[in-house]
């Protein structure tokens, strides 16, 4: 596996998490690392959880022949896609954005078990009535955060 982010934190926290392959496309181009974990044939599925053109067009230009984009990043304009490129590798590209009531069931199962452990992901918990200041951590500390809780209960 690899996964690649412009944040040496998140990249940390993700090295942190067991991920051995964690570049930083601004020091290590993905196709380059691709090569390296990967060999010349490159990697099947990519996950696209940004939603920019720039991580898009990346996977497109690097992913193997027959291999599978899921966009999961919610884009916020529309990014320009390299067609021919689809074409030619015979790529499918597959969008997802909903979850259904058993995703939940099956991810608490999961956490509740220990199977699955979020601890290294939660930054910083707000109380309910603090959500503001939650939003203005988010934006001070964006490059220093995974994810930010506003909990809802005690």
């Amino acid at each position: 596996m690899l996964v690649t982010d412009v944040s040496d934190f998140r990249l940390g926290v993700a090295r942190y998490c067991g991920l051995l392959h964690t570049p930083n496309p601004k020091q290590e181009e993905l196709a380059a690392a691709a090569r390296r974990v990967f060999g010349e044939d490159g990697f099947d599925i990519a996950l696209e959880c940004v939603g920019i053109e720039a991580t898009l067009s990346a996977a497109v230009d690097t992913i193997g022949k027959g291999g599978t984009i899921v966009v999961v990043g919610v884009f916020g304009e529309k990014p320009r896609v390299a067609m021919g490129l689809v074409q030619d590798r015979e790529l499918t590209l597959v969008g997802t954005l909903m979850y259904r009531y058993q995703d939940y069931q099956r991810a608490v199962a999961l956490m509740s078990s220990g199977d699955v452990v979020t601890f290294p992901l939660e930054t910083r918990h707000f109380p309910f009535d603090r959500y503001a200041d939650a939003y203005e951590f988010i934006d001070g500390h964006r490059e220093e955060s995974m994810k930010v809780f506003v909990d809802v209960s005690p």
